[in-house]
């Protein structure tokens, strides 16, 4: 189907009912809603300073006010990035946890930049059809992220989720995305 109207069908581009007939051939506002949100996850990879040189290496290249249109996102004016998100990543090795941001002697000495929030601007509602807000977090990018990972135990999700799931069980997440949603840095 092309209609060119992702704002008359936001709830079925994202799953009212269950996509169907939506991928075989693949419904062109489909995918123009799924580029859009690539390019908003994509966007936290481009704008990490990872060079360990720069002074703001572990922060973001651009203030939130020019995020998206530096990242070249197709449509930098739906969105309005509000917030920045930082955590610190760590790791246990050989029984001894490791905090460390990647560069202690920038301006991250505490923590790293890990993404954003953004929320719809009134052309992107009119676009999308609501007020949408996108949190983008990067992945993994760093040794010690990696380090962290590799430890594939999971842990209880209580404490963001509450108490117990849909299915009346404790929800869990891995262990090293709770360490970084959860860091207080």
């Amino acid at each position: 189907m092309f209609s060119g109207d992702m704002s008359g069908r936001w709830r079925e581009l994202h799953g009212s009912d269950r996509w169907d007939g939506l991928f075989d051939p693949l419904d062109f506002d489909l995918r123009r809603c799924l580029i859009t949100y690539g390019e908003m996850i994509m966007a936290t990879y481009e704008a990490f300073i990872a060079d360990r040189r720069s002074p703001n290496a572990g922060m973001c290249r651009y203030r939130r006010a020019d995020l998206l249109r530096r990242v070249e996102v197709s449509h930098p004016e739906w969105y309005q990035v509000t917030r920045y998100i930082y955590a610190t990543a760590s790791a246990d090795v050989h029984g001894k946890v490791l905090l460390r941001p990647l560069c202690r002697h920038g301006r991250a000495r505490e923590c790293n930049w890990m993404g954003y929030v953004a929320v719809a601007t009134d052309e992107g509602a009119a676009a999308l059809g609501r007020r949408d807000i996108v949190v983008a977090w990067r992945g993994t990018q760093r040794a010690l992220e990696w380090v962290a990972d590799m430890k594939l135990a999971f842990a209880s999700a209580a404490g963001i989720l509450g108490p117990e799931g849909a299915d009346r069980s404790d929800p869990s997440v891995h262990r090293g995305y709770l360490s970084l949603y959860t860091s207080s840095d």
